[in-house]
């Protein structure tokens, strides 16, 4: 998953100290990346606009315990029929409705999976990041005043 922040030292503290990530750091001529890896072999990529005179200087931070599971991206759709052509179809995941309705896609080797909750009268898109956590994470369910995602804590099991 990919999340675009407005500065990357911003996000820092909340990706390796209160989810418990692991980094790496790449440039590229107009972007920065960060590559933070959680338990269970899930990653997210976070990028900023490179400032025009600096260059990557950041070090990967320690981290203070046990990650975060990062399960996937839960969003909402008008139609489980555009959903299967685009998660389906198109992108190649296999599917698993979850007892409420919501379909589930997952892909071999990959750790995330895309839930897809479908309704007619609500606007399509994002609408948040799930995860589990064996330790206490600090995050209200609502949009993170930095990362801009809604962090949905699932129970561990």
């Amino acid at each position: 998953m990919a999340i675009a922040v407005p500065r990357l030292a911003d996000a820092e503290p909340i990706l390796a100290g209160q989810l418990g990530g692991r980094s790496t750091l790449s440039d590229d001529r107009e972007y920065r990346f960060w590559h933070w890896r959680y338990d269970g072999a899930a990653t997210s990529r976070f990028w900023s606009a490179r400032a025009r005179t600096g260059s990557c200087t950041a070090c990967p931070p320690e981290v203070p315990g046990p990650s975060i599971t990062l399960i996937g991206l839960r969003m909402s759709v008008r139609s489980a029929e555009r959903a299967h052509t685009q998660w389906g179809s198109v992108v190649g995941g296999a599917r698993a409705d979850d007892r409420d309705g919501t379909l589930v896609y997952r892909w071999p080797g990959s750790a995330v999976r895309i839930a897809v909750a479908i309704d007619p009268h609500r606007d399509q898109g994002p609408l948040c990041l799930e995860y589990s956590s064996r330790r206490h994470v600090a995050l209200a369910a609502v949009a993170h005043p930095v990362l801009g995602a809604v962090f949905r804590r699932l129970p561990t099991g």
